[in-house]
Formats: C-alpha cells, sequence, structure tokens
C-alpha cells in the first residue's frame, strides 16, 4: 500500500521531468516550422516554475527577475494599501513608539516602511487598531493564523473590518 501511494506522489514528478527533458533539452520538430511550439514550451515553463522553481531560476534567470520585480510591485502595493490604512496612524506611531528615534529622524517614509516591514514586532500603530487586543478578543483568528501579528493585521484590514470585527 505505501509503494502505491509513494508511486502516486512520484509519478506526477517523473512524467514531468520526462516532459520536460523531451521538448527543451532534446530537439524535436513540429512538423512545420522545425521547431517545438511557444504553447508546449509554455505549459512546462510553468509547471518548472511551480514545481522546481530552484531550477526555473537556473534555466530561465531572465523570466525569473520578471516575477521577482512582479513581487516587489505587489509588496509596494499591500505597503501603500496598509499604510494609508486606519491600521496605521503616523502622528500616533512614533508617540507610542519612541525607541524609534533614530528611525524616526529619517523621516516619514522611513517610519512607515519600517512599520510594514516589521509588522510582526506588533507595535501600537493607530488608535482604532491594535493587533495584541485584535488577538486577544478574537481567538479564532490565532487558532487560524498562528501568533503573526502580520499576519492578524492582514486580516484586519482584508477580512476583519468587513466582517465587523473592531480593531481595538
Amino acid at each position: 500500500m505505501k509503494n502505491l501511494l509513494l508511486g502516486f506522489m512520484i509519478l506526477p514528478s517523473i512524467i514531468g521531468l520526462i516532459f520536460i527533458n523531451h521538448t527543451l533539452l532534446v530537439s524535436k520538430s513540429d512538423g512545420q516550422s522545425g521547431e517545438i511550439t511557444n504553447r508546449i514550451v509554455r505549459l512546462e515553463l510553468a509547471w518548472l516554475a511551480m514545481n522546481k522553481p530552484h531550477l526555473f531560476k537556473e534555466i530561465m534567470p531572465e523570466l525569473t527577475m520578471n516575477i521577482e520585480d512582479k513581487h516587489k510591485i505587489e509588496q509596494t502595493i499591500k505597503q501603500r494599501e496598509l499604510v494609508n490604512s486606519s491600521a496605521f496612524d503616523y502622528e500616533y506611531f512614533i508617540a507610542n513608539n519612541p525607541d524609534l528615534i533614530l528611525v524616526i529622524a529619517q523621516g516619514k517614509n522611513k517610519v512607515e516602511q519600517y512599520w510594514f516591514e516589521h509588522l510582526d514586532e506588533c507595535r501600537k500603530s493607530s488608535p482604532v487598531f491594535n493587533v495584541k487586543r485584535y488577538q486577544k478578543k478574537y481567538p479564532d483568528i490565532v487558532n487560524a493564523l498562528g501568533s503573526s501579528c502580520k499576519k492578524a493585521t492582514y486580516h484586519w484590514f482584508y477580512h476583519g473590518i468587513d466582517e465587523g470585527r473592531s480593531g481595538i
């Protein structure tokens, strides 16, 4: 029974590797243009990117850079959304976190960046949202997401507000 289950788990990887080897590494003709169709190559690259990202990065570094750039853009959008939300209030944050004097001295953008990058420090960031209180008030959040303040902040902003959950 174990061998059967192991076979079902390994079989897709083996088929995928054979498929990639057959079309990417072995030169094949499609009968018309003399090269493999782009559709097959794109499917194989998608499979490779999802299942073997380290190998994909080695084979296609230029595509990997595009994916990383897209991820950075998405992170910047999320950062802007959260910083401009009621989860963060610049004046409140600096008043309640005087230990960040060196960050505060660098200006508002650095303070916003610091807060976003250090969400798991569970700092007080807004008069209408306190992540520690949010977690204490809604234990189902902690049960579902763990004790991560970052995940709880994301939850409150993207779901909790719409669910009618209080941030304090």
